[in-house]
């Protein structure tokens, strides 16, 4: 298998090394904020081009090249620098991380890339730009961005540096990371080109201890490429049930926080994030490898292709992650590390997609969100290959709202599936249809499911509930609205009377955007997290979108109307639709 490139930030968080340690107390003096941008598999063509360009517009003070550079679209290497320097700037901090293409080729000499593109932070220690730790701001620091090869062939012999337990490069990562949290510096980021537990079948090419050592230290963000997508975990943590991770199994006791809205307690474990979607051609994700639990989001060739890059915005409180669109599809992603005791603010997400408000914890025995996925199609279709979520068990309800674009079109309801809501049109045209299936997950269902319909747009998003009622998973009928009379921005949710009074909401918002090649994003109903949006992005014809939120209610009394915020790439033409979900809990 090509080795794919790892473009990565590390960013490692000021805590302490063990479980019960004690954050230390933020120094006064620490800068305010600052956001920094990473992608890695970047080369030299029209996506690259979109990608820097949207980190250069970004209001990033940082962008971390993390490997994997040029790939010879433009040769020699000063070339490729000459076309980072058009895009983001002559003096821009662009800090590079080595890749397996430039080690020692074939794709030109990281000696060669970091003569035309050298540090530009100041104060780095190591050996820039294969190991080696910076701070920044660099007089009252907020991170140590802590970055490292390992795997690569960068010995003189030309074999690869090695990080098991008990080498020197082993040591120096650990002691970078114990040093910046013996400073007060108040988070740490760790980045490495190549990755260890990705969505891809393919073994760990930086050994399970390095992988381990992080996670025992709980550096906050741990950051890869190499693969060519992106994918995002779920908070990790070892524990007395999960003393050490495998990068070719799942341990449910190694999760510290599966949270659907992504809002994680800072010092709690590690987010390990893939984005190797800096420009390369993006691969295919694989959601049925045996690891794959481990994951709460991921885009590939096979859901919603988007070139991008992560945007981190550091506070000396929070740092809050988002994926920003360069091109391509319409995927996005958000998360927050929040320090204990700080307040929690919403999670800062770029445009085209608002970002979701943060979701209370369930209550024991109330149905929750365990997982998402979402699927667009990238053309007219008569069928659709949807993905189901990542790490659902057998018993989990999974509901998937979908939005049809298609001149009075229509969906066949898939063998093993159920119509939860009824497909229905919108009000305002015959083209946008509307509706939910549910199924009660049993052993051996596959990943993914068709859905055959007539031609057109199709957009769909799936969540997979846990302690749902697997007999009657509807605790009253569900409710739909075509959205008469309903003006842009709005898509309007109706109202449901639960029976339980610890059911859960779920909502769905759905548009055909009648803008030819507009997409479209959604803010959630005040007061939901959302549990995730998607919009198909076909160009010179009408698109498809869809948005679904989740609430824990407390009570059985009407929830009354909400609404869903559009907001389109172009236009304000949406034909909107609304559908309200009340599932029973099992324990209620």
């Amino acid at each position: 298998m090509k080795r794919i490139v790892l473009l990565l930030t590390a960013v490692a968080l000021a805590c302490a090394a063990t479980a019960t340690a004690v954050w230390p107390h933020a120094r006064s003096n620490a800068a305010t904020a600052f956001s920094f941008a990473v992608a890695g598999d970047l080369g030299a063509n029209s996506n690259t081009s979109a990608v820097l360009n949207a980190a250069a517009g970004s209001g990033s003070q940082l962008f971390w090249a993390m490997g994997d550079f040029s790939y010879s679209q433009v040769t020699p290497e000063s070339a490729w620098c000459d076309f980072v320097h058009a895009r983001l700037g002559a003096s821009f901090p662009a800090e590079l991380v080595t890749g397996n293409h430039e080690d020692d080729g074939p794709d030109g000499l990281i000696g060669n890339f970091a003569s035309c593109l050298p540090d530009r932070i100041g104060g780095v220690q190591g050996t820039y730009p294969n190991e080696y730790y910076v701070d920044y701001p660099p007089a009252n620091p907020l991170v140590r961005f802590v970055m490292i090869s390992p795997g690569l062939n960068l010995n003189a012999n030309g074999t690869a540096w090695s990080y098991k337990q008990g080498t020197a490069h082993y040591t120096w990562t650990a002691n970078a990371i114990d040093s910046a949290r013996a400073a007060g510096i108040p988070w740490v980021v760790v980045g490495m080109h190549e990755y260890c537990l990705s969505l891809v079948n393919h073994s760990c090419f930086v050994s399970d201890d390095l992988m381990n050592l992080l996670i025992s230290k709980k550096v906050d963000l741990y950051l890869q490429a190499h693969d060519h997508a992106y994918s995002r975990s779920k908070q990790l943590a070892l524990s007395a049930g999960c003393t050490r991770i495998s990068s070719t199994s799942f341990n449910s006791a190694c999760v510290a926080d599966a949270n659907p809205s992504s809002s994680y307690t800072a010092g709690n474990g590690t987010v390990i994030a893939t984005v190797g979607s800096g420009g390369d051609s993006i691969n295919s994700q694989d959601t049925g490898l045996a690891w794959a639990p481990y994951f709460q989001t991921f885009m590939g060739s096979n859901n919603n292709a988007t070139y991008g890059f992560l945007q981190v915005d550091v506070s000396d409180t929070q740092l809050s992650a988002h994926f920003v669109r360069g091109s391509g599809g319409s995927y996005t992603d958000s998360f927050s590390l929040t320090k204990s005791g700080s307040p929690s603010p919403t999670p800062t997400t770029s445009s085209p997609s608002p970002s979701p408000s943060p979701t209370t914890t369930s209550p024991a025995g109330q149905a929750s969100v365990r997982s998402s996925a979402t699927y667009a199609s990238t053309a007219s279709e008569p069928s659709s290959s949807v993905p189901m979520p990542t790490g659902w068990q057998p018993g989990d309800v999974v509901y998937v709202g979908y939005e049809l674009t298609s001149s009075t079109g229509s969906v066949t309801v898939p063998a093993g599936w159920v119509q939860a809501v009824p497909q229905f049109r919108s009000a305002s045209s015959t083209s946008s249809l509307s509706g939910v299936l549910r199924r009660v997950m049993q052993a051996g269902d596959p990943n993914s499911f068709t859905i055959s319909h007539s031609s057109g747009r199709f957009a769909a998003v799936s969540a997979a509930i846990q302690g749902a009622s697997s007999t009657t998973p509807e605790d009253v009928t569900p409710t739909s609205d075509n959205n008469t009379g309903v003006a842009f921005p709005n898509a309007e949710i109706p109202s449901i009377t639960a029976v339980q009074q610890n059911a859960l909401l779920l909502t769905f918002a759905a548009v055909r955007n009648g803008t030819n090649g507009a997409v479209t994003s959604f803010a959630p109903p005040t007061g939901m997290a959302e549990v995730a949006d998607i919009s198909s992005a076909v160009s010179g014809t009408s698109n498809a979108a869809i948005e679904m939120s989740a609430l824990a209610l407390s009570s059985n009394a009407a929830t009354g109307i909400k609404n869903a915020t559009v907001t389109s790439s172009s236009g304000t033409s949406v034909n909107p639709m609304g559908s309200a979900i009340a599932v029973r809990s099992a324990g209620g």
